[in-house]
């Protein structure tokens, strides 16, 4: 199972899960047997998968081998490197999301005098 998968498939689950269970329910009811046990096995599943994540992590010296395109980083010219800057600088969200809070903030409220 790839990272992704692995991060936001039980997340997925979950959701489905809780919408799932809870639009079953009737408040005077309360919470129906399989909707208590899907998630007991669901929390059962998810530790397993968490064990497996875990076991499978690389052991204490070893080092974990870099992800392909990481790799391919390894192999540019400066030319290539250069434009991998820009790029990356250009679609930074977190820059972005930093420059346009900082002047709206800015630029927002009374001038002190």
């Amino acid at each position: 199972m790839g990272p992704a998968i692995g991060q936001s498939l039980p997340v997925a689950v979950t959701l489905a899960v809780a919408l799932l269970a809870g639009a079953g329910t009737d408040d005077a009811a309360g919470t129906p047997l399989w909707a208590a046990l899907g998630t007991i096995v669901l929390g059962m599943l998810l530790l397993l998968v968490a064990a497996r994540q875990w076991s499978g992590r690389p052991r204490a010296g070893v080092e974990p081998p870099a992800a392909r395109w990481m790799a391919a980083i390894d192999g540019f010219t400066p030319v290539r490197t250069a434009g991998l800057a820009v790029l990356l600088g250009a679609v930074n969200p977190r820059a972005s999301r930093r420059r346009s809070s900082s002047t709206s903030v800015r630029g927002s409220g009374p001038r002190p005098r």
